[in-house]
């Protein structure tokens, strides 16, 4: 073989050995890089049913104060009078032959009595001093009498819850010593007899037992 022929033999070479080293470079890049980089796909989820969102419990109604009646207001219960103001509202103006002032306060203790008035005496005493007559003019109609010395006076007449004690109350007083008859005429609802009764003129101011 001439040298010519050995010169072209090696120029073909060359290139061959060039074409087999690229190749194998760039084998190698794509091994170390892994290959072209590939566009990732997101994955489709599978349809899944929704979660039920849970139900809330049902709240507690706040609860609402009954309102309470308004208690009814007792009513007052009348304390026990005093004997001494049973019955001052029943006042009796007594009639007298020397027009004086004199009147009586009637306490009645037994709520019997319906009305009081006045008798019509005569022109001097019929009764002795410190007596009290009690005498019926019906059933129901009482007439008390007595007798006292002209001028002005205020009486009392209690009487027990059992219409069986009466006690006349006749302060003393200056005057002419000539008595005169006074006389009270007491009505009840209910019947009652003078005989029964224990009846009692008192005088001066003592307080009545």
């Amino acid at each position: 073989m001439t040298t010519s022929t050995k010169s072209r033999g090696r120029l073909r070479a060359v290139p061959a050995i060039l074409l087999a080293a690229g190749i194998i470079l760039a084998a190698g890049c794509a091994a170390v890089g892994g290959g072209p980089t590939a566009t990732p796909v997101a994955p489709v989820p599978a349809s899944a049913s929704p979660i039920p969102s849970p139900t809330p419990a049902p709240a507690t109604p706040t609860p609402v104060p009954a309102t309470p009646s308004p208690a009814p207001t007792p009513k007052p219960t009348p304390a026990p009078s005093d004997p001494g103001n049973d019955g001052m509202p029943i006042t009796v103006n007594l009639d007298n032959g020397t027009q004086d002032k004199v009147y009586i306060d009637i306490v009645d203790q037994s709520g019997k009595v319906v009305s009081a008035t006045s008798g019509h005496p005569g022109d001097r005493a019929a009764l002795p001093p410190g007596t009290l007559e009690v005498a019926n003019v019906d059933a129901r109609t009482l007439r008390l009498t007595w007798s006292d010395i002209p001028g002005d006076n205020a009486l009392s007449l209690y009487i027990d819850k059992s219409l069986s004690h009466f006690v006349l109350v006749q302060p003393e007083h200056d005057g002419d010593t000539i008595g005169y008859d006074r006389i009270l005429i007491l009505k009840f609802s209910v019947s009652v007899s003078a005989r029964y009764i224990d009846a009692v003129l008192q005088t001066g101011t003592e307080t009545v037992g």
